[in-house]
């Protein structure tokens, strides 16, 4: 699927619920407040990161809309050059 992200887009980094508390709830309600705050300021594009080993993460995102849109990989370079 060919995407054109928007200009300007939001860009959510940190969303978090306390363990104790998830499956509340919460983190559909935080999602939803920033749904309004961006419709808010005519923003028609977010883009989430979330770390690829939390799927209860991916699964809420997915519940509200979001699909998967690019994969970022990382590498430690290690400081000797081995």
């Amino acid at each position: 699927m060919s995407w054109t992200i928007s200009n300007p887009h939001a860009d959510l980094v940190v969303l978090s619920v306390l363990p104790e508390l998830r499956g509340r709830g919460i983190g559909t309600m935080l999602i939803d407040a920033v749904h309004t705050q961006l419709r808010n300021l005519d923003i028609h594009d977010l883009a989430i990161t979330v770390i690829t080993t939390n799927t209860n993460a991916q699964r809420l995102y997915e519940r509200n809309g979001a699909v998967p849109y690019t994969t970022i990989m990382l590498q430690q370079v290690s400081e000797t050059g081995d």
